[in-house]
């Protein structure tokens, strides 16, 4: 059974640089804690690409071209 679904975008420019971005302080979870370009959660019903472009918007406000690189699956278990 899955938790949640998120997705994760890393950005390299032409030059190769990555962009990373430095969580809120507020953050209940790895607070002031840098990461990657953009993530988020996958809503209910939505594909996951489609909502990758649109939190990709909503966080760092840049329309680009995406390519996929790969599926991963976490479990965690008590």
């Amino acid at each position: 059974k899955y938790l949640h679904r998120e997705i994760v975008i890393i950005l390299i420019n032409g030059q190769n640089k990555v962009l990373i971005q430095k969580r809120h302080a507020s953050k209940k979870v790895m607070p002031e804690f840098w990461t990657e370009s953009v993530c988020g959660h996958v809503p209910k019903g939505i594909d996951p690409l489609k909502a990758a472009y649109i939190e990709m918007e909503e966080e760092i406000g840049i329309k680009t071209e995406l390519i996929f690189l790969f599926k991963k699956f976490v479990c965690t278990w008590t």
